[in-house]
Order: C-alpha cells, then structure tokens, then sequence
C-alpha cells in the first residue's frame, strides 16, 4: 500500500516536472498569410502555389528551447520530436485573406512532451506523396521535398494575447507566424555523384589542353 501510494506521489511529482504545453498547428491563422504558405519550386514539376490536389504530406518537428542549427541538423538531432502530420486543407481557408487559396494545412493540436515554459523551436517539413515511396526521408533522396527554416512560438501562459504555447490544461492558442515551405526537386545521390564526377573531369581536360 505504502509502495503504491509513493508511486503515485512520484508520478504527480514528475508530471508535474515535465509538463506538456500545446499550440494548435496550422498557416492560416498565423499573422503573415502568404509567407506561411506551402508552395512548388524549382524541379518539383509544378509552378505557382501548392494544391491540394497534389498530393502532398505535411510534417511539423519541434525541440524545446530557441535552437541555432541548419534544418538537416535539426531534423537527425536526437533531441527534436516529430509532431503532428497531415495533408494540405481541402477547404483552402486561406483565400479569405485574399493572398490566394492553396497551400494550407491545419494539423490540429501538438502536445508539446516537456514543456514548462519558454519559448520552442519549430520546423515544418513537405513532399509529394507520388515520389520517393511517398515518404519525407525518401523525397529527401530523390523526390520533391522541401523543410522550412527553423522558427519559435513563445510562452504566453501570462500573456492571454491569444497566439502562443500555453499548458495543456488550457485551450491551445494559435502561432503568431509560421515560417513557409517551398518543394524542390531534390536529386538522388547517385545523379549528384555523377554529376560530380562529370565536374571533376570537365576540369581535368581543361587543365591538360592549358
């Protein structure tokens, strides 16, 4: 009994610890419309801004803390969590801003594992399901693919301004803005070997005929 009773205590205590925040995940509630949209790039096929037609998966990876590192780094870092994923929204609530209708997503609520308060940094991450096995890692390698620069939602548990992280025992807020995704054509390693390659040997003839 006594065993049980210190196990509980514990719990709470830890849970307490840790604590959770959340923040709602999606681009058009956040304060800069048009950058936060997904859009098509350079060998991705398509021109203009995403549809949702196209098939495309949309991933959001976040780390406690404001975090300083490239996106590659971030997304193997051991300590990022991948969140909430999902499809472009079929609605297209963004063209009620008049900045165009495509290009969102809304992924519902990310628990924030850790959270106490402070502020967290967020990537987002797209790609084409009819490329790569339909998969991020595999777009990543010869598909159309595309992660965002790193970006941070703040604390505003004492703010109520009504856009930030707040505990999970609370209504989750929205971001205050986003930052957007382009999708390019991302070649697979052997091509970029290849092409490397190719350099190298452009540069060799050019040395001998000189």
């Amino acid at each position: 009994m006594k065993k049980a009773i210190v196990a509980s205590i514990l719990g709470i205590a830890a849970s307490a610890a840790f604590g959770q925040g959340v923040i709602t995940i999606n681009n058009y509630l956040a304060s800069n419309y048009t950058a936060d949209q997904l859009l098509w790039g350079t060998g991705s096929g398509h021109s203009g801004v995403v549809t949702p037609s196209q098939n495309v998966d949309v991933q959001v990876y976040y780390q406690i803390g404001t975090i300083s590192e490239s996106t590659a780094a971030f997304l193997s870092d051991p300590l990022t969590h991948a969140g909430v994923s999902g499809g472009l929204s079929s609605a297209n609530p963004g063209g009620a801003y008049g900045v165009g209708p495509y290009g969102y997503y809304s992924l519902g609520n990310q628990i924030l594992t850790g959270w106490s308060s402070g502020p967290v940094t967020f990537m987002v991450a797209a790609w084409q399901t009819t490329t790569g096995g339909g998969t991020l890692a595999g777009n990543l390698s010869g598909g159309v693919a595309g992660l965002s620069a790193l970006f941070q939602a703040q604390d505003d548990s004492s703010a109520h301004t009504g856009r930030g992280i707040v505990s999970s025992a609370n209504p989750a807020e929205y971001f205050v803005s986003m930052n957007g995704v382009t999708l390019t054509g991302v070649p697979e390693p052997t091509t970029m070997a290849l092409g490397g390659l190719g350099l190298a040997a452009l540069l060799i003839a050019r040395r001998k005929k000189a």
